[in-house]
This record gives C-alpha cells, structure tokens and sequence, in this order.
C-alpha cells in the first residue's frame, strides 16, 4: 500500500513539474537599473500621476514610460536629476539568491556628512512565459539624505509582463520639505537577449535556435498588473 501511494505521488510531481515547465522558458535579458532624485514637478511632467500606480504597502507608485522620457528627465540642461547609480548587467533566470546595490553620492558641495546613501535588497530575475519576457523586481529600498537622514524606507516589486522598449519607474517621495519637493526614483530596463553558448545548451538543452521568441510589443500597465 506504502509503496503504491509512493509511487502516485512521484507520477504527480513529474506531471506537475512537466507542467510548469512547459508554461516557463529559461530566458535572458539585459537590466539597466538607474537611481535618481529629482524634482517631483519635473517626474510628473513625464510620467503623468493619471499613469502612475501605487505599489501596494509601499510608499512608490510606479509607471511606464519611454527611454526618451527618462533621457529627458535625467539630461536637463538645468540638472535638476541627479543619478545616484546605475547598472547595466545580464539576469539569467528565475532569482535563487538574494540581489543588492548601493550607492553614497555627495550632495552639493559639503563633506562626508552631506552625502545622500542608499541601496535595495531583494531579488530580481527573468523568465519567459507564453512568448513573454517576466520579471520579478523586489527590492527593499533604504535612501538617507545629508546627516543620515530617513528619506525613504520602502518596497518595490513588480512580477509580472515586462513592458519591453519601454522604462518601468517607481517614484516616492524623499523630501517633500524641500523646495522644490524631490522624489526619489528607479527605473528598469529589459532587453531580451539570446542564449550565451554553451550555457542555455548545457543546462537547458537549448541553444540560440530554440529560444523563445519574445513579445516586443507594449503593454498597458493594468494588463501587466493582472
């Protein structure tokens, strides 16, 4: 009887397993992650607050927008965005570990007791699933202002379609005391890429040939969100 029940269970979890493996593909992609702060009237003026979402229990709200959009944003002749940190790297997979950076930029012209700090702890990965690239952004964010100063203390995440040509942005407010108000920002881009030989073939038995083909086309931000 023990070794029946055994022996079921096991046809239930290959079956279950071959099942989740045909709905995800491994997949590959390009991250750019980009960290600002900048003037809260000058985010809204290109990412509307009638396409921004709020991010539940969190303080960010997020949006889509065009890589012209963030371009516009961050290269004001009135330098009103300052980047705090970027990153360009490529994400295989699903995370199975924990991802961070961190940034420390000086703020005007004062030492060390002036600089704004920060960072995100959390995960971020790539699969495909039904010819789409799917992301899992989740970050804890910690971004301090001059003398150490809590700005934001929050959560990101976003699982689901990745808007691909397009920038994912999330904004929370970081000093709305200031004059102007400032808002603290980061923006995700994903570019599919191919499989690097030999790793998509050695661990997947797939080569550049047989990786899905992934939707390039837009997506609203309520289909993403379903």
């Amino acid at each position: 009887m023990r070794r029946a029940v055994w022996i079921i269970s096991a046809l239930l979890l290959w079956v279950l397993g071959a099942g989740c493996q045909g709905r995800y593909q491994p997949a590959q992609a390009r991250i750019q992650v980009t960290v600002f702060e900048a003037p809260a009237r000058l985010v809204r003026e290109y990412a509307l607050e009638t396409r921004m979402r709020k991010v539940p229990d969190s303080s960010y709200f997020m949006s889509v927008i065009s890589p012209d959009e963030l371009h516009s944003m961050l290269t004001r002749q009135d330098g009103a965005a300052r980047v705090l940190y970027e990153e360009n790297r490529v994400v295989r997979d699903w995370p199975r570990a924990a991802d961070s950076w961190s940034y420390s930029r000086p703020h005007g012209h004062g030492g060390s007791d002036s600089a704004c700090s920060g960072g995100g702890a959390g995960f971020l990965g790539v699969r495909g699933r039904d010819d789409h690239l799917e992301t899992r952004i989740r970050y804890m964010v910690n971004h301090r202002g001059p003398n150490g100063r809590k700005a934001v203390e929050s959560n990101i995440s976003f699982e689901s379609y990745f808007p691909v040509g397009r920038i994912l942005l999330f904004c929370a407010p970081s000093c709305l005391s200031q004059q102007p108000p400032q808002l603290h920002a980061i923006a995700f881009q994903a570019t599919p890429e191919d499989w690097t030989h030999p790793y998509g073939e050695r661990k997947y038995g797939m080569s550049g040939s047989t990786r899905p083909a992934f939707n390039r086309g837009r997506r609203s931000i309520v289909e993403m969100m379903q």
